[in-house]
């Protein structure tokens, strides 16, 4: 067979049985990933404000249907400047015009084929044979933290991980050649690529580890060559400026929004972006380490998934008792202990340096999803080991690993076994008795037969490469049935119906729209609403909602204004309740599931008014403003909606005299009005909502979202993937002249 048919075939074997161990995602339409109340109650309406729109022809930049409209790509855990999401947002959308939940478990499912293929890439990089790059590489796409977080944002700045370690080591294997640095503008264009994710936490892991590796680097080729060393650095520096380029669309917006919100982190109060996470929320969200039972035993954990599995871990202990002098070898176990390190949290020197001295690392809170840098260490260790295991030649040391491996696998399968006979036998445990523990002993037992077969020769490659994907494949597939649910387990399935009791009063509550000609919001009142962005799932904006982080200047209004009154300043014309909230509602809808009760009190969406009161300018001066007269002897027409989407609003407006058209929407960076076609700033009334200067007469006022930090990220974006594309185009050639 020819060599590159055997290496692309070992590709294909790798994605087949990557794509065959997500049936349930790819193939099936039975099983969800949706079955917690961040999927549902925030992912899943995001991404379905953001597929109506594309499936419309518009970008989505501003959401306007949670907490009174938010900026999307500020948030960044919607994911909307995600290249990978887009496919999925221009899918076709369900009977409902909804985004379609099966084509999200397929592309949660497919997306998780990276993965598998970037650790094969990087594995072959570092010299070893296919079989130990397809082995490495179905353990990360397949296993632990990659298996079974269930966010899209995490595992999305997930995957890029072992991509940008294979680059970082071409370029420092090439130097200072055009190879070289087309690799290193491809290590950061892959960076970049994590932090467009939708998420801060894994990149800023991921960038953690990638330095530290590239430290221990630069440090050995300085003490070799000065010279080198500091082209070595221009190299890496390149990178960095290139993840920057490609991370721009969402980093500026991120760190735009950030500085204007506020951020719900686990404690008493929500922190702004000057604020420090307080020590105690990162002590919460650690890694247990008690959860490293997990690291064999399927399901052990708490926070994230700490499996690495008995094959991988033996394996990954063979490279270190036999390969330690080798420099791939340390650093494979430099980065299994670091994310552990990270992960401990309080538990660790490491995580409290980094809190301390490191700038931004305090906003990284839940240092437990660092554990994929720990199995990313474990699994490259794994493909080093099998190495030496396919070589015979594992020597003094190999002999005593095969002693020990044989010892603690019979001991753990033999003390499991003991232990579930009486665990169950007391009736101590009520259903599933220890069924992950045994599929680990199960595993542990049958992996010590494969070794000492293997050992004695009376097995052969084929038989032994069976059974190590066998082994391996059937120990991380334990937990899936946890991760993903059967739709039609009632107790399984319970979020996926979270949003149709609410679907009769969402109906009532659009109609009434359409028929008022007006964008209308409500609130849901009492604990039953809290969780749901009913109103991103239903199209109908809502005051209130299920956010990680909020505008800070409208919560600071509602906090100094009063709850109730502002949330009728802001037009909210409908409450959704069991019984009436305030005195004067009038219940105008009732279903089985929820009463619709009408707010009088409640301000029309835009309004005039002919005094300067409360009315700043957008850096919150108060001199300079335009004047505007009072008229109050004139009755003047209400302002009138004729359009409105996500980020474009037109308004008829008909002032006696010149006044203050008055929004009853969030103001933020970036919405500018037009005034007759005449380009007009928007001013802050009372700090939070927007404000627009209109001379007397009749005119169209259109107010729209132009954000600089968007269109800016997407031109630096957009430049930094060409460059990646020429990067691609110079190492591929490279290549293809060196063979």
């Amino acid at each position: 067979m020819p060599r590159w048919l055997r290496h692309r075939g070992a590709v294909v074997l790798l994605l087949g049985l990557t794509a065959l161990f997500y049936w349930k995602l790819i193939f099936s339409d039975r099983f969800t990933f949706l079955d917690s109340p961040d999927l549902m109650g925030q992912v899943a309406p995001w991404y379905n404000v953001q597929a109506q729109a594309w499936n419309e022809g518009e970008f989505p930049m501003w959401d306007p249907y949670v907490w009174g409209g938010q900026s999307l790509l500020g948030q960044m855990q919607p994911g909307g400047a995600f290249p990978l999401n887009w496919p999925l947002f221009l899918a076709p959308l369900d009977d409902d015009g909804r985004i379609d939940l099966r084509w999200m478990s397929l592309h949660f499912g497919l997306i998780r084929l990276l993965p598998a293929l970037f650790f094969y890439l990087l594995v072959r990089e570092l010299g070893c044979r296919r079989f130990a790059a397809l082995l490495a590489g179905l353990a990360f796409g397949c296993g632990g933290y990659i298996s079974t977080i269930g966010w899209p944002q995490m595992l999305h700045g997930a995957i890029w991980f072992p991509l940008t370690l294979y680059f970082l080591a071409r370029f420092v294997r090439l130097g200072w050649t055009a190879a070289g640095a087309a690799n290193a503008v491809l290590c950061g264009g892959s960076i970049g690529f994590s932090l467009l994710s939708g998420h801060h936490q894994t990149p800023f892991f991921s960038l953690l580890a990638v330095t530290g590796v590239f430290a221990y680097l630069w440090w050995r080729r300085f003490q070799q060559s000065r010279v080198e060393a500091f082209r070595l650095a221009a190299l890496y520096g390149a990178s960095a400026a290139t993840a920057f380029l490609v991370a721009a669309l969402q980093l500026l917006p991120a760190l735009e929004y950030g500085k204007l919100a506020y951020r719900w982190v686990n404690a008493a109060e929500p922190v702004g972006y000057e604020d420090p996470v307080p020590y105690f929320v990162h002590e919460q969200s650690r890694l247990f380490p008690i959860t490293l039972f997990g690291a064999v035993v399927p399901r052990a954990y708490f926070q994230t998934n700490t499996q690495v599995g008995w094959v991988c871990l033996a394996l990954a202990l063979l490279a270190v008792a036999t390969r330690w002098n080798e420099t791939k070898t340390r650093i494979a176990a430099g980065l299994a202990v670091g994310g552990l390190a990270i992960g401990f949290g309080p538990f660790s020197l490491l995580h409290g340096w980094l809190y301390e001295f490191v700038p931004m690392a305090e906003k990284a809170r839940t240092g437990a999803h660092a554990v994929f840098v720990f199995q990313a260490g474990v699994f490259l260790l794994a493909a080093l080991g099998v190495e030496r295991l396919l070589d015979r030649g594992w020597g003094e040391a190999g002999e005593k690993w095969f002693e020990w491996a044989g010892k603690i696998l019979l001991s753990f399968a033999a003390l499991t076994w003991i232990i579930l006979y009486f665990q169950v036998g007391e009736g101590k445990m009520e259903a599933a008795p220890g069924d992950h523990m045994m599929i680990a002993a199960l595993v542990a037992l049958s992996l010590a037969a494969v070794l000492l077969a293997w050992r004695r020769s009376a097995i052969g490659w084929g038989g032994l490469r069976f059974a190590l994907v066998a082994l391996t494949l059937t120990e991380l597939y334990a937990p899936q049935w946890h991760f993903l649910s059967d739709i039609g387990d009632p107790e399984r399935r319970q979020y996926l119906a979270e949003y149709e009791p609410y679907r009769g009063a969402m109906s009532f509550v659009e109609h009434a729209q359409n028929s008022r000609w007006e964008p209308l919001r409500f609130e849901i009142a009492g604990p039953e609403g809290a969780g749901h962005n009913v109103g991103a799932w239903y199209g109908v904006q809502q005051m209130d909602g299920f956010l990680a982080s909020a505008n800070r200047d409208l919560y600071d209004l509602m906090g100094r204004d009063g709850w109730v009154e502002t949330r009728l300043l802001m037009g909210t014309r409908y409450t959704l309740a069991k019984e009436p909230t305030r005195p004067d509602q009038i219940k105008v809808y009732e279903d089985p599931q929820w009463k619709v009760f009408e707010n009088p009190g409640a301000n029309p969406r835009a309004w005039l008014q002919h005094s300067g009161a409360e009315i700043t300018g957008p850096k919150g001066e108060t001199e300079g403003l335009p004047t505007v007269e009072s008229c109050p002897d004139i009755e003047e027409r209400p302002v009138g909606f004729a359009r409105w989407t996500l980020r474009r609003t037109l308004l008829n407006v008909a002032p006696a005299c010149s006044a203050w058209l008055i929004l009853s929407d969030p103001w933020y960076p970036g919405w500018e009005a037009e005034v007759d076609g005449k380009l007009t700033t928007v001013y802050r009334y009372k700090k939070a909502l927007r404000a627009v200067p209109v001379p007397a007469g009749e005119y169209v006022v259109q107010i729209i979202y132009r954000p600089r930090s968007v269109f800016l990220g997407g031109w630096l974006t957009g430049f930094g993937l060409l460059l990646c594309a020429g990067a691609t185009f110079v190492a591929l050639r490279r290549r293809s002249a060196a063979s």
